[in-house]
């Protein structure tokens, strides 16, 4: 997984910027957030993300959400995956959602 992670990082440098690609950098970033919350780095995780504050994708709450649970921040945790849950067209990924807020709920 690290070296996936090498890839995304030289992905996400060579397109940011003004003669960047968005899309390229924005699916960099999506991976590398992946990656480092499987591998534990919640912070590297948010880091990445916090380019996308206000962004619409459903998938970009929801991992602003597992990263923001994983460092403890359990209420702003929560309010992505509401957002993550609300802007999901597809049930199954809206159980998903629903099963990461109950867990939530749960550890209260």
């Amino acid at each position: 997984m690290e070296e996936s992670l090498d890839i995304f990082y030289q992905l996400k440098e060579n397109s940011d910027g003004f003669f960047g690609n968005n899309l390229m950098n924005g699916i960099a970033r999506t991976n590398i957030a992946r990656i480092s919350i499987a591998l534990g780095n919640f912070e590297d995780a948010l880091a990445v993300l916090e380019k996308y504050s206000n962004d619409e994708d459903a998938y970009t709450h929801e991992l602003k959400g597992d990263a923001l649970s994983g460092v403890g921040n359990d209420d702003l945790a929560l309010q992505q995956y509401q957002s993550a849950f609300e802007k999901y067209k597809d049930n199954g990924l809206r159980n998903l959602v629903e099963l990461k807020i109950n867990n939530l709920n749960t550890n209260e």
